[in-house]
């Protein structure tokens, strides 16, 4: 729905995507089309993919979002002027955080090095704003700033430390989950 609003504001598509907010957004709802879509795909055999990377990647990349328009971005300031500000940058990270902490079943399969990985997706969207020239995070995040490498640092630390609190935070409601599960018979 945020991407949504986003697109029909400015009149095109692929510009909307520009930006990260806008981007995940999008992607988890993909994401999730896909995740509905997978029981009947494979027969209602699983009803989750085996691995919960691509989930675990969205959160992280959510929670930044969220965290930095609210922070660096002074989200908390401005407000929820548009639909698209309140879906990308609040509801749709809460809804994926909620998610991965009470609804996913296959969280117990993260790997250590998982968090690790889920850097990369962020890492390429670096790449392509960068190249693409998309000024939207320059106030904090300048390639051409004496800081950028620090604030770079930072943002990967973070992300990092997020993915192994989403990874402990799935350990510790594993039990929760399973119980839950064989209640439902699942």
């Amino acid at each position: 729905m945020g991407y949504t609003d986003v697109a029909v504001r400015f009149g095109d598509p692929l510009l909307a995507l520009e930006d990260l907010s806008h981007l995940a957004s999008f992607v988890t709802g993909l994401l999730y089309l896909g995740l509905a879509a997978y029981p009947f795909v494979t027969g209602r055999v699983r009803i989750e993919p085996p691995s919960p990377w691509a989930r675990g990647a969205a959160a992280v990349a959510l929670l930044l979002v969220g965290v930095v328009w609210h922070t660096l971005m002074d989200g908390l300031e401005t407000g929820y002027l548009t639909t698209s500000a309140l879906f990308t940058h609040l509801v749709t990270p809460l809804v994926v955080l909620v998610d991965w902490l009470f609804v996913g079943r296959n969280q117990h399969r993260v790997r250590w090095w998982f968090p690790l990985s889920w850097t990369l997706p962020l890492l390429a969207y670096l790449v392509f704003m960068i190249a693409a020239g998309v000024e939207s995070y320059s106030d904090f995040l300048d390639p051409a700033s004496d800081g950028f490498v620090v604030t770079l640092s930072g943002f990967i630390a973070a992300v990092i430390v997020a993915g192994y609190g989403l990874l402990g935070a799935a350990r510790l409601t594993r039990p929760v989950r399973g119980a839950a599960a064989d209640r439902l018979g699942a």
